[in-house]
């Protein structure tokens, strides 16, 4: 037989078997994996300290390996074209935001939609080029969906990712918009796709589904209400619109604060959630109306923005409970320092309660060449949770392990302190005012309070509060970790609020000790992160 047929017959058979193994492991890879069990929704007692992050994504590993299923699943085409087997377990993604927990639509109707992945493997995920990551109809793979919008890059691929980069540890987003046929029948409807890197594979973990309800009445939309002109502090006139019907609370944010380079370029992106009866369609951030060139704020003004107060406009449409996010760009002051930037969310004209995005930057250098880039002593994109300690009925006297400053909510510094140094805050509800005293310094105005570390982690004392277990009562509750704020609620009580990302709250519990027995002890912190997590998600105190 001649070499070049010997060879072409070689390569015949290799191929044959790739494609008899294919058939192999598509008929046998789910037997592979316990019954009751579904790659994109385990829950299993053996990994609970990853952590419990919402109603639909338990834990994000198992027993069973959902990446290794997935692996075998592809395997063949891999082998085919001379993918790498060791790339699929680069790849992995877990699923931590939803704008909505199902969209509701008229016949006719288009709503844009949100998603948010962790970026759980070792490679950066990219938006233009290689192997870009997007999401495809599933279940089937690549059907065309009765919701398609005229905005979707393909009938059956409605996006690309958001963010040109996604780095490991990360939050990717994607958004796409629903588009509900007029001829469509009242009812629940489901919507499944699959987060993908582009002729690669299917990212483990990527697998989601969306609830679809289709209401055949029309639903009107809620209008602000506009008030006449109100004379403004500095005795300028502006039209005010009122506030009924608006309130939010950012949920999410891409730094918690940034350390950067003079004149270096800043990437911010925000998510809140509106949690008011209006909707909000034309929403824009801009800086806050008690901005004066003392507190710097001129100094963070970047040439993507629209004005020199209005940072950026969007045209998103959000309903009540719906989350909306909101990316924006500001340059780092061209001096080294500490620097406070505040911005506001306006909504239809509505500067919104709770929309105040408040970031403490410092300043490394004097100038110089700047990379693109930011680094920050962030979080990353690890929820940020706020706990209401005790209601304020005396004077709060508050000291901390390292130095601290004092700020309020309009941005004016009180004072940076050393460790050991205590200080005195309150609010007093005879004026409406809230006060701070520490030596020469003192403040009484109607912005609340805020006390930060200056840099890293603080352990802030109460040394007024009390608080000891009847189990030990030398020991006292009342160190905590984050960021203390003396603020009033919407019930009028002023109450002390600890503000401090979900894994530090999490680190202890006081309903049970370290010798109770070990599974109690993993029921109980998968319960304490579900409930933690269920605030977070649908904050009513």
């Amino acid at each position: 037989m001649p070499i070049g047929v010997a060879f072409f017959v070689v390569i015949f058979f290799s191929w044959m078997m790739v494609l008899v193994e294919a058939q192999f492991v598509n008929q046998n890879a789910k037997a592979m994996a316990p019954a009751d069990i579904k790659c994109s929704n385990l829950a299993v007692s053996k990994q609970i300290f990853s952590g419990y992050v919402g109603d639909d994504v338990y834990l994000r590993e198992s027993f069973f390996s959902c990446a290794k299923y997935e692996e075998e699943k592809v395997s063949w085409w891999k082998k085919i074209f001379g993918i790498s087997e060791a790339l699929a377990a680069d790849y992995s993604a877990l699923k931590l935001l939803e704008s909505d927990r199902f969209l509701e639509m008229r016949p006719g109707e288009s709503k844009k939609f949100i998603i948010g992945f962790k970026n759980t493997g070792s490679v950066v995920w990219t938006r233009d080029s290689g192997p870009y990551i997007s999401i495809y109809t599933y279940d089937p793979k690549y059907r065309t969906s009765r919701f398609q919008d005229s905005t979707w890059k393909l009938r059956e691929q409605p996006s690309k990712m958001d963010q040109a980069e996604v780095a490991p540890g990360q939050l990717g987003f994607i958004s796409w918009t629903f588009h509900a046929p007029s001829d469509i029948e009242p009812g629940w409807y489901s919507e499944t796709f699959h987060l993908a890197a582009e002729d690669l594979l299917w990212i483990p973990g990527g697998q989601f589904t969306i609830k679809i309800f289709i209401d055949g009445e029309a639903v009107s939309e809620p209008q602000p209400v506009v008030t006449e002109p109100e004379p403004s502090q500095n005795n300028q006139t502006s039209t005010v619109t009122s506030s009924a019907g608006y309130s939010t609370k950012l949920l999410l944010r891409s730094h918690q604060s940034v350390q950067a380079k003079a004149g270096q370029t800043i990437e911010f992106t925000a998510g809140f959630k509106n949690y008011g009866s209006s909707i909000w369609t034309n929403e824009k951030i801009s800086l806050p109306d008690v901005a004066t060139a003392s507190s710097g704020l001129d100094s963070f003004y970047h040439s993507s923005w629209q004005s020199q107060t209005v940072v950026k406009e969007y045209s998103q449409s959000i309903a009540p409970g719906g989350l909306g996010f909101f990316k924006f760009s500001f340059q780092a002051p061209s001096k080294a320092g500490s620097y406070d930037a505040n911005f506001n969310l306006m909504a239809n004209g509505v500067a919104v309660p709770g929309g105040n995005i408040y970031i403490p930057i410092t300043v490394t250098d004097d100038g110089g060449a700047i990379p693109p880039s930011t680094t920050g002593n962030t979080y990353g994109d690890e929820p940020i949770i706020r706990i209401g300690l005790y209601d304020l009925e005396d004077d709060l006297n508050l000291t901390a392990d390292k130095s601290f400053k004092v700020r309020t909510s309009c941005g004016n510094d009180l004072g940076t302190y050393p460790a050991g140094s205590i200080v005195v805050a309150g609010y007093e509800k005879s004026t409406g005012q809230y006060f701070f005293q520490k030596a020469s310094t003192s403040y009484r105005g109607s912005c609340y309070l805020r006390f930060e570390p200056v840099s890293g982690q603080n352990i802030f004392e109460l040394t007024n509060y009390e608080k000891r277990p009847a189990w030990n009562r030398a020991y006292n509750d009342n160190k905590f970790r984050g960021i203390i704020e003396v603020r009033v609620s919407e019930t009028g009580y002023p109450w002390v609020i600890n503000e401090l990302p979900m894994e530090d709250y999490l680190k202890g519990l006081a309903e049970t000790s370290n010798y109770s027995p070990l599974e109690f002890q993993k029921a109980l912190m998968t319960a304490a992160r579900s409930y933690a997590f269920h605030h977070w998600e649908n904050p009513y105190k």
